[in-house]
Parts: structure tokens; C-alpha cells; sequence
């Protein structure tokens, strides 16, 4: 289980939020700092958005989630997170990274 400081945390969320949050004050970023979801939580919902990117349709958030499931890329990313996140420091997780290795091989 990753440890962290608050700092580290505020960290790790300015670079989740770097591409939605293009101003200094961020509404989604700020309600993240205020909420402390869970880091793994986070990460597997940027995979997810990286996984959307692919799609060749647009597909609803439901169809999206089942897709995520049936594909297997789910049970991977339970499979792969703890040893990618091993010894690393929460601002050094790499999402892209992550789901790269989360797919691997898989047919999406």
C-alpha cells in the first residue's frame, strides 16, 4: 500500500488534474484536495479514460465500465498496480505507463 505526505498527495493531483485543469484554481482539483479519494481509485479512473480514448464509438460510462470488466483489463489492473506502484513514490506513478502495461497483450 502506497504512504504518502499530504504534500505528496497535492502532488500526485496536480498531475492527475494536469489535463482538465488548464487554471491555477480548479474546481476538480480543489473538491479531490477536499475529498482524498483513494490513489488506486484515481489511477484506475485515468486508465479508464485512456481506455475510452480508444474506442473507435463513443460508448456510454455503463457500456464503457463493462467493457472495461469483460475485457479482463480490470482483473489486470488488480493484477498489475501493487507491483508497479512497489517502491515508488505516489507523485511518480505514470497512469499512461500503468495502463500500458494493464493492456498488454489484451485485445481491447
Amino acid at each position: 500500500m502506497l504512504k504518502y505526505s499530504k504534500e505528496d498527495y497535492a502532488k500526485f493531483l496536480r498531475k492527475f488534474c494536469q489535463e482538465s485543469c488548464q487554471e491555477s484554481d480548479c474546481i476538480l482539483r480543489a473538491f479531490l484536495t477536499r475529498m482524498q479519494p483513494d490513489v488506486r481509485m484515481l489511477v484506475q479512473l485515468k486508465c479508464l479514460e485512456y481506455f475510452a480514448s480508444e474506442q473507435a464509438d463513443e460508448i456510454s460510462r455503463e457500456e464503457l465500465m463493462k467493457k472495461w470488466i469483460e475485457t479482463g483489463l480490470a482483473k489486470n489492473f488488480s493484477e498489475v498496480y501493487d507491483e508497479f506502484t512497489k517502491n515508488k513514490n505516489i507523485d511518480e506513478i505514470d497512469a499512461k505507463e500503468l495502463y500500458l502495461a494493464v493492456t498488454k497483450g489484451v485485445r481491447r
